[in-house]
């Protein structure tokens, strides 16, 4: 029976040690296993609240914004099964690879958070599920300003009543310090703000939490 699974078994134990001890050669084996690919691809929609409409729409909006220069690193993401924590990732590249605090960091050419803290070969991400994460953003083709509050669900605050805003339509970034129009998810379950001022939203990015394996780091941002 031993003999039946050995490979794979050998195979991931291989991947964990280099993982650990050195998380390039990790990437490098983890893509000989799986291939190039290492994500579901668009047309997969996980999340099953996103609607194919919806998440084409995403990417189309995305589109049409320039796409971030620049050198970026590649890393996995290290698991914390079976705990959960989606306010923050904990990734397989540090200060050795280059990266600083406060770099963006990117799923599936999605901005999902930022660098919080750094160490020598891993690095803390601040995602947009923490509720101390904050930032000025725009919404749909109109461009209308918003500010982005993390949390379980991310909420779009502050949107001046009277702007026109759909639901479905493109949130992306628009704080400084970070590239400009990187789609973060779309806006939904628009309404009125407590205090009747201002319209308040949610932003449903197309992927669930459980998802995110590899991350890409924008260096020098």
């Amino acid at each position: 029976m031993f003999r039946d699974h050995w490979f794979p078994v050998l195979v991931a134990a291989v991947f964990a040690a280099l993982l650990f001890l050195e998380p390039t050669s990790g990437l490098f084996l983890w893509r000989a296993i799986v291939g190039s690919n290492t994500v579901a691809p668009d047309n997969g929609v996980v999340n099953t609240n996103v609607t194919q409409a919806e998440a084409d729409a995403l990417k189309n909006a995305a589109a049409q914004f320039v796409r971030p220069r620049g050198r970026s690193v590649e890393a996995l993401v290290y698991s914390t099964y079976p705990l959960s924590f989606k306010n923050e990732l904990i990734i397989a590249a540090g200060a050795r690879e280059g990266i600083s605090a406060g770099e963006p960091v990117l799923f599936r050419g999605l901005l999902v958070g930022k660098v919080a803290k750094v160490n020598a070969t891993d690095a803390v991400v601040q995602t947009i599920f923490d509720t101390n994460f904050n930032m000025p953003v725009r919404i749909g083709k109109n461009s209308v300003d918003s500010l982005l509050k993390g949390g379980n669900t991310p909420l779009l605050t502050l949107i001046p009543k009277g702007k026109s805003v759909s639901e479905g339509g493109a949130v992306y970034s628009a704080a400084t310090g970070l590239p400009y129009g990187v789609a973060i998810g779309s806006i939904v379950n628009i309404r009125s703000a407590a205090d009747n001022v201002f319209a308040e939203a949610e932003v449903r990015p197309p992927y669930g939490e459980g998802d995110i394996r590899l991350v890409s780091v924008l260096l020098g941002q």
